[in-house]
């Protein structure tokens, strides 16, 4: 162990940069994680150690000597998901590949200039995986195909595509999901902050094409009202307004009803 050490100490090595300016090796069995000196980006890179926690970086490896790199460790056939802020995630392309759980997404680190729906192969290291090179063997016709439809809110069973593989049916599934998903946290956000900025409360809306209809509690009493999306403009307010909706938004409505049950002049629709 001393022996490897010392060696380690005299060598340039070549790593990959992980995020957070960190590198790992493995000396003598044992995995090191080093800091790398200054603020390096993400990426490849020639190493010296300075010290068994520190070390800088002395040059860029090319391209056949990060290849060689990779190809220690065992290859993956992934689909790519969504970007993250360094990285992205990955659904695998086979899920017939006993190796890893193929009902989990993963992070493939370095994978910059490569587009979601793609088919990549990486590399696994044992603790990560590696983005190396795009897969020639699928037509990247499919991930476009794939792209447009999501960008039209294709629904997943209504995907047309006689070649689309049940994995790259699940990876645009997981994709559209996530996507309504977030749409309809906005959509929350929004309703609940126009509701709680007059003292009225959400409890539940249903989202349609262009409209919400929500359920809201004020002073104890509930109410349901239909607003527009864009602006939340009220267009069914619930209570008799003889004919003047319009003219007020969901959080204006609050103060209208509140009004309305003071005064003893509210009627229900």
């Amino acid at each position: 162990m001393e022996a490897a050490e010392n060696q380690f100490l005299n060598t340039e090595f070549i790593a990959p940069v992980l995020p957070q300016g960190q590198v790992r090796v493995r000396i003598a069995g044992v995995i090191c994680t080093l800091q790398v000196k200054g603020n390096p980006k993400p990426g490849w890179a020639f190493l010296k150690p300075l010290s068994f926690d520190q070390a800088e970086i002395c040059g860029k490896p090319g391209l056949r000597q990060i290849k060689s790199y990779l190809e220690i460790f065992p290859a993956v056939r992934l689909i790519l998901l969504t970007r993250g802020r360094h990285y992205q995630m990955a659904w695998p392309a086979y899920s017939s590949d006993s190796r890893f759980d193929s009902k989990k997404a993963v992070r493939v680190l370095l994978a910059e200039s490569v587009e979601p729906f793609c088919q990549i192969i990486a590399r696994f290291d044992g603790a990560q995986f590696w983005f190396q090179k795009t897969d020639r063997q699928r037509n990247p016709s499919v991930a476009a195909h794939l792209r447009a439809s999501l960008a039209k809110a294709v629904k997943p069973a209504d995907l047309r595509k006689a070649t689309l593989t049940k994995e790259e049916r699940e990876a645009y599934t997981r994709v559209f999901e996530a996507m309504a998903a977030a749409r309809r946290d906005v959509g929350e956000t929004r309703l609940s902050h126009a509701l709680a900025h007059s003292g009225a409360h959400l409890a539940s809306y249903i989202e349609r094409e262009d409209v919400y209809t929500v359920s809201f509690e004020i002073d104890g009493y509930h109410h349901r009202s239909t607003v527009r999306k864009d602006d939340l403009t009220v267009l069914s307010a619930g209570i008799c307004l003889d004919g003047q909706d319009r003219r007020f938004d969901l959080n204006s409505l609050v103060g209208v009803i509140r009004e309305g049950r003071r005064s003893g002049k509210l009627y229900e629709e």
